[in-house]
């Protein structure tokens, strides 16, 4: 915790809206999103991922700490993340003014947050099914569409963004009946049942 101490020792001024910012976080180049409210994303544990983070100043110096653990000085343009990290939370500070505070980017969900950051409607359908993204959930989604006989019918995938927030699959050439929707969402799964009619 020392060059946590050492920030707070420097600051001149620190309060909710300091002079600086953390803006945004890329990550893999797959897209940029804004930390204003904090972000979850999906990390798949076979991967590992690579987060740059940009600052207001564009010079302020950004520290960093994975699950809660020792505080490091971002050195490098980018952060290598893996799966056995669970969240980063970031700290910056420049000429004085400092930031410190809950800029936190979480990794992946836990299934009943799954359950209730995706809807499915309508159901029944007879054409199209939405899902709809709630919440800041981030990352690719993938979406299978199994009959009862346990065969893959359609699947598709989608990278959710800030300016992405629902998708859709058209059942309208399938035969009527009973059908599964599996979502994949980094390592947690939903499974819900849709009725074409």
């Amino acid at each position: 915790m020392g060059i946590l101490l050492s920030i707070i020792s420097s600051c001149k001024h620190e309060d909710t809206s300091p002079n600086v910012r953390i803006n945004s976080i890329l990550i893999n180049n797959e897209g940029e999103f804004d930390l204003e409210n904090g972000l979850t994303y999906a990390v798949i544990d076979i991967e590992t991922y690579e987060l740059d983070v940009k600052t207001e100043p564009l010079d302020a110096t950004v520290f960093y700490s994975f699950n809660g653990g020792d505080i490091q000085q971002k050195s490098n343009q980018f952060i290598a993340i893996d799966s056995n990290d669970k969240y980063i939370s970031f700290f910056s500070n420049s000429n004085g003014d400092c930031m410190i505070g809950n800029n936190r980017l979480d990794f992946g969900y836990g299934n009943d947050s799954l359950n209730s950051e995706i809807s499915v409607f309508p159901d029944p359908t007879d054409s199209l099914v939405t899902f709809q993204f709630e919440g800041s959930i981030r990352g690719n989604l993938y979406t299978k569409l199994y009959n009862v006989s346990g065969l893959v019918i359609k699947n598709k995938s989608i990278f959710i963004s800030t300016n992405v927030v629902s998708d859709t699959m058209d059942l309208s050439n399938i035969v009527n009946g009973i059908y599964i929707l599996h979502f994949q969402y980094g390592n947690t799964t939903k499974t819900t049942i849709i009725v074409k009619q």
